[in-house]
């Protein structure tokens, strides 16, 4: 997910369909990649123990789910609602390159405190020495994102 471009104010979700998308604080897809099957699964596997009574449905919704199967270059670019985040808010839509060397420099030497930590933003996660905000499906508690 780090190699995807982020927008500080953006966030990534992993959509229903096996596909993370990084997009911009006016939720606009800025970038996206297909996830296997497995590095969905791992992903889930490397969630806090806060959100072990959220894994029943996450397994229901991924299992077997490969986001390589997505070929629609429409909904990999602009998701149908059902695959989006809901909007928590309405912010700026004002997008940013953070994929340039010195914020790559900065994620090599980080360590692992922000990882798995509750997130709102990308901005929230960098801040604490991550590389971005997470969320998965729509069930999280709270609606909130998780550091990687």
């Amino acid at each position: 997910m780090e190699s995807l471009k982020h927008d500080p104010q953006g966030y990534s979700h992993i959509a229903d369909d096996g596909v993370v998308r990084s997009y911009n604080a006016g939720h606009q897809v800025i970038d996206y990649a297909p996830l296997s099957n497995a590095q969905i699964l791992e992903y889930m596997n490397q969630l806090p123990k806060s959100y072990d009574s959220e894994l029943e449905h996450l397994h229901l919704v991924f299992d077997n789910v490969n986001g390589h199967e997505v070929t629609d270059s429409d909904q990999l670019t602009d998701p149908p609602a059902w695959l989006r985040r809901p909007a928590l808010s309405q912010a700026s839509d004002t997008t940013s390159d953070t994929t340039s060397p010195q914020r790559a420099a900065s994620l090599e030497g980080r360590d692992n405190f922000c990882s798995g930590r509750p997130c709102s933003s990308d901005a929230a996660c960098q801040f604490l020495g991550c590389g971005g905000c997470t969320f998965l499906d729509s069930i999280l508690p709270g609606g909130g994102g998780i550091c990687y």
